[in-house]
């Protein structure tokens, strides 16, 4: 759509940064390692993509202090392909997709939810869930060990369990809870770890948020493809809250993108201007050197060498050649000595 002809359509800062034939075999050929790198028994299944993995781990612990509180959830890429790292999660909105843990920020103690079936004999000293439903809503329960680790069990519209190392049901508060069978709003009593958790936990559905607003969603078969651009998404949106943090003037997400566009596109396109005055003339254009189609260069077909009558010889295409011929290839229709044949059109 961006190389488009027809008006209202064509992205012009796109397309006369690079031609679509060119963006496409980019895209064709992108590699992050050599496929045939892997060390034998290497159970590595992410070392398609490792290199990038590595480079943005470095890159996010460097660029920004850690804040107090952290947030750990999971994000899902979605993909349906082939491969043996990808997981289905029904409660997901894409359910089949590689599964991210993603980190907001650097902290110390830790605050969560767990499973009923995880509590490794909490369960035998804490009040049960009949008895918290006798009490009411908002009753509680909390038990700690030894090594400082709470488990408290607290009943909302349904049971919740939390583990905390440094927090428990003290100092608690009083939270609002809409009642349907009342059909009023009701003043309950909420544990501190349930605060805590609920205060800082929405680093990464916030972030889903933002990635979700302008994802890439080009399809492609090959899973890491898949990961590089979520991962592509997910560093631009960093990126934009560090700019909030500490730009001069507020931008939006959107508006940052096409900044972050345009400043790469201009990125290699800078001229330099040499000393004295500029020429009268405009400069000569160089003609364009035609080159064969991997698929006819390494075909089959009448690959001879074919005498010309051009006036003038012209460079050998052959990349270890550095003379001049008027030979051709009369299949590939380009320039090469007769003794760069076999080297030109061998693998």
């Amino acid at each position: 759509m961006y190389w488009s002809s027809e008006k209202g359509l064509r992205l012009d800062l796109i397309a006369d940064a690079m031609p679509v034939n060119r963006f496409e075999q980019i895209l064709s050929y992108i590699h992050f390692v050599d496929n045939y790198s892997q060390a034998p028994g290497n159970a590595d299944k992410l070392y398609r993509i490792r290199p990038v993995l590595e480079a943005l781990k470095e890159t996010f612990r460097t660029a920004v202090n850690p804040e107090e509180f952290q947030s750990i959830d999971e994000q899902m890429i979605p993909f349906k392909g082939r491969l043996s790292i990808k997981q289905y999660i029904p409660k997901k909105k894409k359910p089949w997709g590689v599964k991210v843990w993603v980190l907001k920020s650097q902290g110390i103690c830790g605050t969560g939810t767990c499973r009923r079936n995880r509590l490794h004999g909490a369960q035998l000293i804490l009040k049960s869930e009949k008895q918290l439903k006798k009490e009411g809503r908002g009753a509680c329960s909390v038990v700690t060990n030894a090594q400082n680790l709470s488990i408290t069990r607290w009943l909302d519209s349904s049971v919740i369990h939390m583990a905390s190392t440094c927090t428990g049901q003290s100092p608690s508060d009083v939270a609002q809870r809409w009642s349907k069978k009342e059909k009023k709003m009701l003043n309950i009593q909420r544990p501190f770890s349930v605060k805590l958790y609920n205060q800082h936990m929405g680093g990464v559905d916030l972030m889903d948020q933002c990635v979700a607003m302008y994802p890439h969603r080009r399809k492609n078969k090959w899973w890491y493809i898949k990961v590089f651009f979520h991962f592509l998404d997910v560093t631009t949106v960093n990126a934009w809250h560090l700019y909030k943090m500490s730009g001069p003037e507020q931008m939006d997400l959107l508006h940052f993108k096409a900044s972050v566009a345009r400043a790469l596109i201009n990125a290699g396109s800078i001229k330099i201007h040499g000393r004295g005055r500029p020429s009268a003339t405009p400069p000569r254009k160089r003609r364009a050197v035609s080159k064969a189609p991997p698929e006819i260069r390494f075909g089959s077909g009448n690959h001879w060498p074919q005498l010309t009558e051009a006036k003038n010889a012209n460079r050998c295409q052959d990349a270890a050649c550095t003379r001049r011929t008027k030979y051709i290839c009369m299949q590939c229709r380009v320039a090469l000595c007769p003794g760069c044949f076999a080297n030109y059109h061998g693998r």
